[in-house]
């Protein structure tokens, strides 16, 4: 999990081609599909101008 300078946070799910972000206030998870379906990312990192890695 990583947090943006907005305070959102953003995690990966494991073994899956997708990012996604949780709602603080409403725990909410929003999920953003990544452009490779063969993607399956396992760490997450965000730049100081909040570019997500």
């Amino acid at each position: 999990m990583a947090v943006n300078s907005k305070n959102v946070m953003y995690f990966v799910e494991f073994s899956a081609d997708k990012v996604a972000t949780i709602d603080a206030k409403t725990m909410a998870i929003k999920e953003y599909a990544l452009p490779d379906p063969g993607a399956r990312p396992r760490r997450i990192a965000i730049s100081p101008d909040d570019v997500i890695w």
